[in-house]
C-alpha cells in the first residue's frame, strides 16, 4: 500500500510520466468502468473457451499418441525423431510459420496452446505406458482380454498418475 501511494505521490508531481506510468488512482478509475459496463465478460468467456478448447486437444492428442508411442515400438520408431526434432523447439519460434498457415486468427492461438500442452503429456504418457507392470500384462493376457480392453483397463489406469501430472 506505501508503494501504490509513493508511485502515486511521484507520479503527480511529475517526476514519471502520467503517459508511460498512469497513476494507481486513474488506473483503478478505468478499471471501475471496464467493470461497470461489464464489456470484459464477452471476451473473457471468449478467451477462457479457447484455452480450455486448446488444453483439452492437447491433452486428448498427446494421451493418444503417447499410448500408441508407448505401447507399439513401430509407432515409437516412425514417430520419435519427428517429436524429438519438434519437442525442444520454443514454442514461440513456431509463431511465424504458424502466421502463414493458419493465420492469425483463433486457429493459431489454439494451435500454440495445444502445442505446448502436447508435448508434456506426450512424454509423460510414453513413460507411463513403458512403466506398466508386465505383471499385470501378463494377468490381463491370461484372463483374455484384447488388445483394446488391455489398453483402457490396464494401461491407461497405470499410467494416469503420470499423465496427471503432466495435464494438471
Amino acid at each position: 500500500m506505501v508503494l501504490v501511494l509513493a508511485l502515486e505521490a511521484t507520479v503527480r508531481a511529475g517526476a514519471l510520466n502520467a503517459a508511460i506510468i498512469p497513476p494507481p488512482s486513474v488506473v483503478l478509475q478505468k478499471l471501475a468502468g471496464i467493470l461497470g459496463a461489464g464489456t470484459f465478460l464477452a471476451p473473457l468467456g471468449k478467451t477462457l473457451y479457447l484455452l480450455f478448447v486448446s488444453y483439452a486437444i492437447g491433452c486428448a492428442l498427446g494421451i493418444g499418441v503417447g499410448l500408441l508411442m508407448g505401447r507399439y515400438p513401430f509407432v515409437d520408431g516412425l514417430l520419435e525423431p519427428i517429436v524429438e526434432f519438434l519437442r525442444p523447439l520454443p514454442k514461440p519460434a513456431l509463431l511465424p510459420p504458424l502466421m502463414l498457415f493458419p493465420g492469425l486468427g483463433d486457429t493459431m492461438k489454439m494451435t500454440v496452446i495445444s502445442l505446448g500442452v502436447f508435448f508434456p503429456v506426450l512424454i509423460n504418457t510414453v513413460q507411463g505406458v513403458r512403466g506398466t507392470d508386465p505383471v499385470l500384462l501378463d494377468v490381463a493376457r491370461t484372463f483374455g482380454h484384447r488388445t483394446s480392453a488391455t489398453v483402457f483397463k490396464v494401461i491407461l489406469p497405470a499410467a494416469l498418475p503420470l499423465i496427471w501430472r503432466a495435464c494438471a
